[in-house]
């Protein structure tokens, strides 16, 4: 039901915005209208975003409740976002993180020890072995992430009681290093604004 809801939603804000684009109407709205509007983002790349972003609140209100209020808080009457507002939503962040845990962007990164022999945790590897690293294997690791299949954006809040003391490793949806995503501030800006722009612009329903 939800997910029908948020596809609704989506089509219906899309319809909108093309049917004054054709009448060449001013689009009012926020970031994610002047991506989808100018053809910068298409539709296909924020629909899973947006499905797993309303799927989340919708099954818990108090998250979506927190959520809201810190945003709201911050961005009062949808006023412009400033780097210095980005730094005062920890909890925006921590749905962020937590959402990229459960789903992360690629199922898993390889490294090929082409050069040189390789030692990890006191085993020996040959040159030429292949190594892969399971993004969805290790951030649903139960002794890294208590109730690991469990949505709690919670455990990513420094200091508060469900913090969760996980390996630095354990969930690193763009990789780490000099090998990490070469877009990867891009896309958890994307991912921000994406996620502000729905807690905004509507409230959901469970």
């Amino acid at each position: 039901m939800c997910w029908a809801s948020a596809q609704n939603l989506i089509d219906r804000k899309v319809k909108q915005m093309d049917q004054k684009v054709q009448r060449e109407e001013k689009l009012e709205g926020m970031y994610l209208t002047y991506l989808l509007s100018s053809n910068k983002l298409s539709l296909a790349e924020t629909s899973n975003t947006m499905f797993w972003t309303l799927y989340h609140l919708a099954r818990d209100p108090e998250v979506q409740n927190r959520l809201y209020q810190e945003v709201v808080s911050v961005c009062p009457d949808r006023k412009l976002l400033s780097p210095e507002d980005l730094s005062r939503m920890p909890y925006l962040k921590a749905v962020i993180k937590e959402t990229l845990r459960l789903y992360p962007v690629v199922a898993g990164n390889g490294h090929l020890a082409v050069e040189n022999e390789v030692v990890v945790g006191g085993y020996w590897f040959p040159k030429q072995t292949q190594f892969h690293l399971c993004h969805y294997a290790a951030s649903h690791d139960e002794t890294e992430f208590p109730d690991a299949e469990a949505f709690i954006p919670e455990r990513w809040l420094r200091g508060g009681p469900l913090y969760s003391q996980h390996h630095p490793y354990s969930s690193i949806p763009f990789g780490v290093g000099v090998r990490a995503c070469l877009g990867k501030r891009v896309a958890e800006l994307r991912c921000t604004l994406l996620f502000l722009g729905c807690c905004s612009t509507m409230r959901c329903v469970p």
